[in-house]
């Protein structure tokens, strides 16, 4: 027996059947249509399976494929070297294409790689190996294995590919920089370039990304050091991706004002005085750079020379009384003309030119004559005093006295004592003349009487003035020349007389 509200299986077995019997006979008629419309889809190709195969390029790590691309003719992979090392690829094969393809694959940079040779259908379904062998820089070959799923496009249009290497790069260093400039690739790749890179390292080979500029085709690495070589190389990039390597250009910059290496001096154009020497040398950019520099600065001798003679002295006194003697007269030079400078020679000769002469060439007096100092007044003033060594006289004098009457005649004393017939008059004592208004008396008792005033000799001595210059007994008078006018008539009233004192 039943528990109300309980239902036996039955009971919801029949409820279930009516359930879907209601459904189908609600929805059986779009469910109907939905196939038939798959089908007739299906039949005309527009739902063919293989336009829903899902796109896929995928190889071992290490090699990435970044792009890809397969028409009837062709299979076109952008691939990636992501192992850390430039790799030489030896051939890449896909599916049952016969063709193959190789190329450097730099580390880092990727490059298209197409393969010919497929009879592939449009529109249909393909799905193949990669069979990739590249050569590592170890010097061993590897392979990298891979998939390729894609629908096989229509047609065999222009490939669009990266674009060649640039082309010419050259580098030209400067102070502190380097102007790069090159030509645009040959082929940009069937899409326009938009950017080019610049790649740069210190060793051939050893290039890193610098940095990259637009569609230019020049640069100039104002960051770099001078003396230290620098190497580089450029791509091109367009939308596909980028080209390979340009050809490696280097440069090193520098200084043209800053000396690599000096030279040697030459030789100093004078010896003294003042020269000048050069030297090439050669600066960091190669180039000959003159160098001029002051030499043997240090003043040149100078040899001395003599001025002119100056003035003669006067003569110096005779060196002997009577017998022949000499006296000397000098006059001197200076070497001024020039003067010796700078370890100069200094003149040669002598400085002073002495000039000689004889002098008192008279004899000397008999030594048997009485000397002048035998007589108490030095000298005989009377008519005949005899003989005595005189000075200035040659051999024994003989002293007279002479009276003259000066008359208006300018004589000198000398004159007159010539005039009476004798040489000349006595000027060694000083005493040799007195004046008197009347004739002379030519005698005198002694000696003293020709000095004292108060001696007349002839009652003269009102008329009579004193000898010239007397002040003592044997001699001290006035110094005078018997030659000069002032001691002869000349020097007394005219017409009066005059007594002297000759000698023969």
């Amino acid at each position: 027996m039943q528990k109300r509200g309980e239902y036996s299986g039955n009971y919801w077995s029949n409820f279930r059947s009516q359930a879907a019997m209601e459904f189908l006979m609600t929805y059986g008629w779009a469910i109907m249509v939905a196939v038939l419309a798959i089908g007739a889809l299906s039949y005309f190709g527009v739902l063919s399976p293989d336009k829903f195969v899902p796109k896929r390029c995928a190889l071992e790590p290490g090699i990435g494929c970044m792009d890809f691309r397969i028409d009837e003719s062709t299979v076109t992979l952008v691939l990636r070297n992501g192992r850390g090392e430039d790799i030489n690829i030896n051939s890449v094969k896909v599916g049952n294409c016969t063709g193959t393809a190789s190329g450097e694959l730099k580390n880092g940079r990727q490059s298209t790689f197409v393969i010919s040779g497929c009879t592939n259908t449009a529109e249909k379904k393909f799905i193949g190996n990669i069979n990739l062998t590249f050569l590592s820089e170890t010097g061993f070959t590897h392979k990298n294995l891979g998939r390729l799923v894609d629908k096989i496009e229509a047609g065999n249009p222009a490939l669009i590919t990266t674009p060649s290497a640039p082309e010419s790069l050259s580098a030209l260093a400067g102070n502190s920089q380097i102007s790069l400039s090159w030509s645009a690739p040959s082929s940009d790749g069937g899409v326009a370039i938009t950017n080019y890179k610049i790649y740069r390292g210190t060793s051939s080979g050893s290039e890193a990304l610098l940095t990259t500029i637009g569609n230019l085709l020049s640069y100039l690495d104002s960051g770099v050091a001078n003396a230290q070589p620098y190497y580089y190389q450029v791509s091109a990039v367009n939308l596909v991706g980028e080209s390979g390597f340009s050809n490696e250009a280097s440069a090193t910059p520098c200084d043209s004002g800053t000396i690599a290496t000096y030279g040697e001096w030459s030789a100093c154009s004078v010896s003294c005085g003042g020269g000048t020497q050069t030297r090439t040398n050669i600066n960091q950019c190669g180039g000959q750079v003159e160098e001029t520099q002051s030499c043997n600065t240090q003043c040149c001798p100078i040899n001395g020379g003599w001025s002119g003679w100056g003035s003669w002295s006067g003569w110096n006194t005779c060196s002997a009384s009577c017998g022949g003697g000499t006296q000397t007269r000098t006059r001197t030079r200076t070497c001024t003309n020039p003067s010796p400078s700078c370890g100069g020679a200094e003149c040669s000769g002598s400085s002073t030119e002495t000039e000689t002469q004889s002098c008192n060439t008279q004899a000397c007096c008999d030594p048997t004559c009485p000397a002048a100092s035998s007589y108490s007044c030095g000298v005989a003033f009377y008519s005949d005093c005899g003989t005595y060594c005189g000075t200035g006289t040659s051999g024994c004098s003989h002293y007279k006295e002479a009276n003259v009457n000066c008359g208006n005649t300018p004589k000198t004393a000398d004159q007159l004592c010539q005039d009476l017939g004798y040489i000349g008059a006595s000027d060694s004592k000083g005493y040799w003349h007195k004046q008197c208004g009347q004739p002379l008396v030519n005698s005198c008792t002694n000696l003293e009487c020709s000095i004292h005033s108060t001696c007349d000799c002839a009652g003269c001595d009102n008329y009579w003035s004193t000898w010239d210059g007397l002040t003592l007994t044997g001699g001290g008078g006035t110094s005078y020349d018997a030659g000069a006018g002032g001691y002869g008539c000349a020097g007394y009233n005219p017409g009066w007389y005059i007594r002297l004192l000759c000698y023969s």
